[in-house]
């Protein structure tokens, strides 16, 4: 099963409402909030960039 954001939709609060997204630039209209998501996105990212790279370097 696919989660919110990977189907496209906007991430839901604990309440159960929706995030705020300015729809222009893509972003959460609460800048801590788009500060999390953006440190939660990329710990989440970096071990992956680190694995290509290592073998990349071995190619």
């Amino acid at each position: 099963m696919q989660s919110s954001l990977e189907r496209g939709a906007a991430p839901e609060k604990e309440s159960g409402a929706q995030y705020d997204l300015n729809m222009l630039t893509m972003t959460f209209r609460d800048r801590g909030m788009e500060k999390r998501y953006a440190r939660d996105t990329l710990s989440r990212a970096l071990p992956l960039v680190r694995i290509s790279l290592f073998f990349v370097a071995i190619l």
